[in-house]
C-alpha cells in the first residue's frame, strides 16, 4: 500500500511531496499563527476494490473455520460479530453474523 503526502505551505508557496512504503510520519515545524497564512495537509482514504481470496493468495479454508468459530461464540452468547479482511486494497472477505 502507498500513501502520498503532500504538504503546501502558503504564502511561501512550499510543496512538498512526501511518500514513503510503511510507517508514515508527517512532521510541520517552526510555523508561527497569522490569520493570512495556512497549512493544507490532504491525507487521502486508500482506495479499496472487491477482490477474490485467490488473487492474494488466501484460501478458503480457514475462513471456513473462522466462520464456524464465530458461529459457535454468537451461538454461545455474543450477540454479533463481523469480519472484513482487505489486502492489497482488495477487499476479498466480508461476513457478518449474529442480530
Amino acid at each position: 500500500m502507498r500513501f502520498e503526502y503532500i504538504i503546501h505551505s502558503h504564502p511561501e508557496g512550499l510543496s512538498q511531496n512526501i511518500s514513503e512504503n510503511g510507517s508514515n510520519t508527517i512532521e510541520v515545524t517552526n510555523i508561527k499563527p497569522n490569520i493570512d497564512n495556512a497549512i493544507t495537509v490532504n491525507i487521502p482514504y486508500p482506495k479499496v476494490i472487491k477482490g477474490k481470496l485467490s488473487e492474494v493468495g488466501i484460501s478458503k479454508e480457514p475462513l471456513k473455520l473462522i466462520d464456524k468459530i464465530i458461529k459457535n461464540d454468537v451461538r454461545n452468547g455474543f450477540t454479533s460479530s463481523q469480519l472484513a479482511i482487505i489486502k492489497d486494497n482488495k477487499l476479498v472477505y466480508q461476513n457478518a453474523w449474529g442480530q
